[in-house]
């Protein structure tokens, strides 16, 4: 296992924001700088083989970066940090923004209340107005775009259109791509759709996005601006809306007007309106939702069974609440963790979080309730906040099991440095911790260390662990020693695994892979297919046997068993590369491109960026050949 490729000599891919038609973003780490701090990678893959127009678009995009960096002196505007090419592709650097995106707070919430929406417009409208005195157009105004900053609840505005530059430019020859697309959104102007955006045009599509907010209609529900109806549909969106002032609708549908003469002309323009009609709010103070990457994991079915009770659970917190008000402190904070730890229990999430919010605001310090809301946040995919609450507690409480846990957390975010370093100030604290001695060896064998995670897999084996965790560590290590190519000694520390746990498929899998490394693919076969007896929903063992059944030239039954893994996983990236080699061997070129295609594009997201290469040479050789 070999250690990650870093892009540009410095930044560690971590996970895939976005991915499109001819761009896509990455959240990476930057390895340069003291604890690799994260930072947002745009890769634009130019559109173009002609050299004169790869230099022009290369030229167009210097010159946009180089107003972009200007835009970074707003303190609501992610800065540009750097940017580079390679080839066909420019890559931008940017800051990272902690925080949830509107869309997410709207799938959540469903809605804004007029003062939350008046806050968003007045945040979103006063970097408009910055942006507008230096000529500059968004273009790409949606709530996937607009941030609330987690560090002080404001709204940033992010995606400022560099894609759009180059797609405009290649407009005759890009086609219609999902990054341009013909018959835009329900943000889109009519103007836009025509392609000649000006000012008024990013005050349409925010209209949009707060008449979205305030109604809280869904997307297929808005009407695009083309309708004949469309401003029937509007109205009829509001009429079943949350109350908002007369005025406040006036100013929204003025903002969203078809017609460009009959609309504010600029963003100043509207925060004028809005200031003479009422006072925009000041900024928020505390949080009003807890940032999530994933809204996904918090949004539960409603089931009508469960509704009284949970009505009643909610009650119980807050005639809690008010009795606890008359309780000593020591007393009032036991309580809230119990309702903290029943709301968690009964799968009221939303109601944990704010009792632990409430022990915090009576003692920030209180490390326990740190801890449980951390863990709490990214049983819910709040990554950002887990990681945040996690640290806080390590600052007052500097336990062995806390620094397990956050080292968890930064493997699973991909920041491998950050988990070997909590890793090892865990086994500090508690030189006894298999789990830990594990753990960082699989942290250590990731980021390719692989003689540091034989040494820790050792370590954990010294212990003289329980059988299951003995287990683990000879199956890890018979990994790593393979990877190492001492594959005799893999050999025996895979098979004293399976000793140990005879009915475990994965120690089966990785004997396996030793042995068709020793050239004895029929041995690989037998393990794989025991493996497969064990566990036959697994597509990891039907893979894996598709290579070693190529080895031995069974090519239908590699073909078989690819097939089989993709059923089990679609989106078995490495499954799918492999058919898509078999496919292109036996001449079946679409076949190939097909699943290749799909192959780099899972690669990508999986951070293997070698393999995502590699499949992407693979499509041009065949493009290549077809041509």
């Amino acid at each position: 296992m070999g250690a990650q490729k870093l892009l540009g000599g410095r930044y560690r891919f971590i996970r895939v924001i976005g991915s499109y038609q001819h761009h896509r973003t990455y959240l990476m780490a930057d390895t340069h700088y003291p604890g690799h701090p994260k930072c947002t990678v745009k890769h634009l893959k130019l559109p173009a083989r002609n050299p004169i127009t790869l230099q022009f678009l290369s030229n167009l995009l210097k010159k946009k970066v180089g107003l972009l960096e200007t835009l970074g002196h707003h303190d609501r505007i992610p800065q540009i940090l750097a940017y580079f090419e390679d080839g066909q592709d420019f890559f931008v650097v940017q800051q990272y923004v902690a925080g949830v995106s509107l869309e997410q707070v709207l799938r959540q919430s469903g809605h804004l209340p007029e003062r939350e929406l008046l806050q968003l417009l007045g945040d979103i409208l006063e970097i408009l107005a910055f942006v507008q005195t230096r000529g500059v157009i968004h273009r790409t105004i949606k709530p996937s775009n607009i941030i609330r900053r987690q560090t002080d609840q404001r709204w940033v505005l992010i995606d400022f259109g560099l894609v759009k530059e180059v797609n405009a430019s290649m407009a005759p020859d890009s086609g219609n791509g999902e990054d341009v697309p013909q018959t835009g959104t329900i943000y889109t102007a009519p103007e836009q759709r025509q392609g000649t955006p000006h000012f008024g045009t990013d005050v349409f599509a925010l209209g949009v996005v707060a008449l979205r907010a305030a109604t809280g209609c869904d997307v297929e529900q808005m009407p695009h601006s083309d309708r004949h109806d469309y401003d029937q549909s509007l109205q009829a969106c509001l009429v079943d809306a949350p109350a908002l002032s007369d005025r406040l609708q006036a100013i929204l549908l003025r903002m969203v007007d078809p017609d460009p003469d009959q609309r504010y002309a600029n963003a100043r323009d509207v925060l004028t309106a809005l200031e003479e009609s009422q006072q925009l709010p000041a900024p928020p103070e505390s949080p009003l939702l807890s940032p999530i990457e994933d809204s996904a994991a918090v949004l539960q079915p409603r089931r009508s069974r469960r509704q009284i009770g949970l009505a009643l659970v909610a009650l119980a917190v807050v005639i809690g609440g008010l009795l606890a008000l008359r309780l000593p402190q020591r007393a009032a904070i036991a309580w809230w963790m119990r309702q903290a730890q029943q709301a968690e229990e009964s799968g009221q999430s939303q109601q944990a979080l704010a009792a632990y919010d409430r022990i915090l605001e009576r003692r920030p310090d209180y490390a326990d309730a740190l801890a449980q809301r951390g863990q709490l946040h990214l049983d819910l995919g709040n990554t950002e906040l887990a990681l945040q609450d996690l640290t806080l507690a390590l600052e007052r409480s500097p336990q062995a099991q806390l620094f397990h846990d956050r080292a968890n957390l930064r493997f699973q975010v991909g920041d491998l440095q950050g988990a070997i370093a909590d890793y090892t100030e865990a086994i500090q604290r508690d030189p006894a911790r298999v789990d830990t001695f594990v753990n960082r060896g699989t942290a250590r064998a990731e980021w390719g260390d692989e003689q540091g995670a034989i040494d820790d897999y050792t370590a954990a084996i010294d212990l003289n662990p329980s059988p299951e965790q003995q287990a683990a560590a000879y199956l890890n290590r018979c990994l790593s020693l393979s990877n190492q190519g001492d594959h005799a000694q893999a050999l025996t520390d895979c098979t004293e695994a399976i000793n140990l746990r005879p009915n475990h498929s994965l120690a089966y899998e990785n004997r396996g892979l030793v042995r068709r490394r020793l050239g004895n693919p029929a041995g690989a076969i037998k393990d794989y297919t025991i493996a497969i007896q064990i566990d036959p929903d697994s597509p990891d063992p039907y893979y894996n046997r598709g290579l070693a059944r190529q080895d031995v030239g069974d090519l239908a039954g590699a073909l078989e068993d690819f097939n089989q893994a993709l059923d089990r996983n679609p989106e078995h990236a490495f499954a799918r590369y492999s058919r898509g080699l078999l496919a292109a061997d036996q001449g079946r070129s679409e076949a190939a491109l097909a699943d290749l295609t799909i192959a780099a594009s899972l690669c990508l997201e999986l951070g293997r960026i070698s393999c995502y290469e590699d499949a992407q040479f693979q499509i041009d050789t065949l493009q290549a050949s077809k041509s």
